[in-house]
């Protein structure tokens, strides 16, 4: 009983001065741009409104340019011979933002074309490394050509590679990947990385959480397609049937506000690139180890107590790995306070009731009852926090009773 009754108020205090601790407030809050599907089709007096827009507001971005959009995947770099598909007023509004800073610009594929090779859509995952390294260095060099300029980062179409794509992309010198914040690929110090995130109608609503929540320390990156706005003339595809369409004046509103934030900045590929932890592989694996872990999966952490990582947002290296640990100490905190609390109830209603002996079955049931579903819970991958009680409560029940038949053991 005493040493349940430390351990409560041991984890009581530390979890409660581990909730006045919130250091993710200590840099600004910053957002970039992702722009896919720039291409021959794609609308011009629209992309050229929308540069402006972002530059104007001293914002930036990357857009992602598909070559040579629906044309056969060629074997080998001999059986290509075409020049990249863009007329000259498209090569010329990507040289001119360029070259003031807004935007960098990437290959968003080679034909932005399913390969039809596995169950899901992607260009190059599921092919040899040899044919993928061949549409990468066509895109890049005709691209290049084209433009005059050195173009290094890769937007893969449907965000989708496997890992021959990150060895293609290594040889094929691109250090720059864009791609989902959940794909599971990577490679320490080989490569840079700028996971996609909100789609423009969600960005003011993640923007609002970020700054509710006090998690300033943190990377926004924008995602849109021409069908995510209104001006393009393209309707929304069958999987994004559910969102909505904004308008250029709504992206306008969404620059204003974030520019008028006191914990808010738009900031450019450019400006991420100068600082080598912006983009970095750590950071990268350290944001999937916090949406990954225990805690963050199985929401252990109920109400005010919640430490997860919010939906849209890249935290640094430094933010991710404190959050990690936080969840840690929380929960261990927590739920060792919870389990001497009922230790300590249940210790009292044996002591209370003169039958004791009566309760130790029902009690011993009650607890198999609850262990069992714990167990199939965490076998089902439904363990929530409602499970996270029982197991403690469960475990509780036994103790108490051990306890209490070895403390009427020694007064005997």
């Amino acid at each position: 009983m005493k040493l349940s009754i430390t351990l409560f108020s041991l984890s009581l205090i530390v979890l409660l001065i581990s909730m006045q601790t919130l250091p993710y407030g200590k840099n600004n809050l910053q957002v970039v741009f992702r722009y896919d599907d720039y291409s021959k089709y794609s609308r011009l007096p629209m992309e050229k409104e929308l540069f402006e827009m972002i530059k104007s507001h001293g914002g930036g971005a990357l857009v992602g340019v598909i070559p040579f959009p629906y044309a056969d995947h060629p074997k080998t770099a001999k059986e290509f011979d075409k020049s990249v598909f863009l007329d000259q007023e498209k090569i010329d509004l990507l040289k001119q933002y360029h070259a003031d800073g807004t935007i960098e610009i990437a290959i968003h594929g080679f034909a932005h074309k399913n390969n039809e090779l596995l169950d899901y859509r992607s260009e190059y995952a599921g092919m040899p490394i040899e044919e993928q390294e061949t549409l990468l260095h066509i895109a890049k060099k005709e691209l290049e050509k084209a433009l005059g300029l050195s173009i290094n980062a890769l937007v893969p179409p449907f965000n989708t590679l496997d890992r021959s794509t990150l060895d293609a992309l290594k040889n094929q010198g691109f250090t720059l990947l864009s791609a989902a914040s959940s794909t599971p690929f990577y490679q320490p110090d080989d490569l840079n990385y700028l996971p996609g995130g909100p789609y423009p109608n969600k960005l003011r609503k993640v923007v609002k959480n970020a700054l509710q929540a006090n998690h300033y320390d943190a990377l926004i990156v924008s995602t849109q397609h021409p069908y995510d706005i209104e001006e393009s003339g393209v309707e929304l595809p069958e999987f994004r049937k559910k969102d909505k369409q904004v308008k250029l004046s709504d992206i306008k509103s969404d620059l204003t506000y974030i520019t008028n934030q006191k914990k808010t900045e738009l900031t450019s590929i450019k400006k991420l690139s100068s600082e080598p932890e912006n983009l970095s592989a750590e950071r990268l694996i350290a944001n999937m180890r916090l949406r990954n872990s225990f805690v963050s999966k199985h929401r252990l952490l109920p109400g005010p107590l919640a430490l997860y990582p919010l939906s849209g947002l890249h935290y640094t290296v430094k933010s991710a790995k404190d959050m990690y640990a936080r969840q840690i100490v929380n929960a261990s905190c927590l739920f060792l306070s919870i389990l001497a609390a009922f230790v300590i109830i249940f210790n009292l209603i044996l002591v209370f009731f003169k039958s004791s002996k009566k309760l130790r079955l029902p009690l011993l049931l009650t607890a198999t009852f609850l262990l069992g579903l714990a167990a199939v819970k965490i076998y089902t991958n439904q363990f929530y926090f409602i499970s996270a009680l029982a197991l403690n409560v469960g475990l509780a029940i036994i103790l108490s009773i051990f306890s209490s038949k070895n403390s009427y053991q020694s007064k005997v």
